[in-house]
């Protein structure tokens, strides 16, 4: 994955982006977990990076990543606008996730997108030789972490939300300094609980 290359998103990319996301849901929570239709769901994805990306916000950071020139993940961090009003609201940035696209990943003959063991290295005990761990990481673990670093450089306050089923997601923002807070909420598309995260 030499090739691989982390650019920010433009307008013409929030097609690739929602389906990027949808397939990334799909496989992580199985294709039956939709509550409502799956061609709204998906039309709603769409429309909603395309949103995110034409808002304009100097806050906001919206990443996509790409292989060969084929979009293979996206994310993004937004600004909290009600940033002490809403309970759901306690850092200034949301990342909005790291959605990684199995179905690009596979036509590219990228493999080893099943789901992995907890690889949780707490922030403060990272070595050179853990990070040497982090090159070897699966395909998806090396995406993620290049599309994080780009959109939240540093260390800085933001907070995420992330399914509770989603192990590895989890482990893998726990090890780059989130910590889970206690809150959750239910996600209106899959009825499945998702967990907050800040740092």
């Amino acid at each position: 994955m030499d090739n691989l290359e982390i650019r920010h998103a433009l307008p013409q990319d929030a097609v690739a982006a929602g389906l990027a996301q949808y397939r990334a849901m799909g496989h992580l929570l199985g294709e039956n977990t939709w509550q409502q239709d799956q061609d709204q769901i998906r039309q709603g994805l769409i429309d909603a990076w395309g949103e995110l990306i034409t808002e304009g916000s100097r806050e906001n950071r919206i990443a996509v990543a790409t292989l060969g020139g084929r979009i293979v993940a996206v994310s993004a961090v937004r600004y909290l606008r009600q940033l002490g009003h809403d309970l759901n609201a306690v850092r200034p940035l949301e990342l909005t996730g790291i959605w990684v696209d199995p179905l690009a990943l596979e036509e590219l003959g990228i493999k080893n997108l099943g789901k992995a063991s907890s690889s949780f290295v707490p922030l403060w005990q990272r070595s050179a030789v853990s990070e040497a761990k982090t090159k070897d990481a699966n395909g998806v673990t090396r995406i993620s972490q290049r599309l994080l670093d780009y959109v939240l450089p540093g260390l800085g306050a933001a907070q995420t939300w992330v399914y509770e089923t989603d192990g590895q997601m989890r482990d893998f923002l726990r090890a780059n300094g989130f910590t889970l807070d206690g809150m959750e909420r239910t996600c209106p598309q899959t009825s499945i609980t998702q967990q907050r995260l800040v740092r």
